[in-house]
């Protein structure tokens, strides 16, 4: 896995990826929202120049794992060889009263959640509500 580090960012660009093919240094950015995806119409949403940004190869093994947050830029290697094996979850957690904070709009999921729309959290979530 490559992980990607440039003072460019900002966190309200995440979720996003960055475009492949560009021109000149400037690589676009683009929104990653599942309905994105499914319509495969995603929206530009900026630009990183190409000499701001360093990259680490992690060149993980089988049986490690590496732990970061949702803001940290990375890509596959797709280079890797058939043997490897690999996965990816994601991990909420809760906040003391047992909310979780939310600052979207909240389409209910369950009909046992409760929406907080002024503090923006969602009381009443169980395990695998957002599996």
């Amino acid at each position: 896995m490559f992980l990607l580090e440039t003072p460019e960012y900002k966190k309200e660009y995440t979720p996003c990826f960055l475009v492949d093919e560009y021109k000149d240094n400037f690589i676009p950015i683009n929104k990653n929202s599942y309905i994105d995806a499914i319509t495969n119409n995603y929206k530009n949403i900026g630009y990183f120049n190409q000499n701001n940004i360093k990259i680490t190869y992690t060149n993980m093994k089988n049986g490690e794992c590496l732990i970061m947050s949702k803001h940290l830029l990375h890509r596959t290697d797709l280079s890797r060889t058939e043997n490897f094996k690999g996965f990816n979850f994601r991990v909420i957690i809760k906040n003391k009263d047992g909310s979780i904070d939310y600052k979207h709009n909240y389409t209910k999921i369950k009909p046992y959640h409760i929406y907080d729309e002024k503090n923006h959290k969602i009381y009443g979530c169980k395990l695998f509500d957002f599996v």
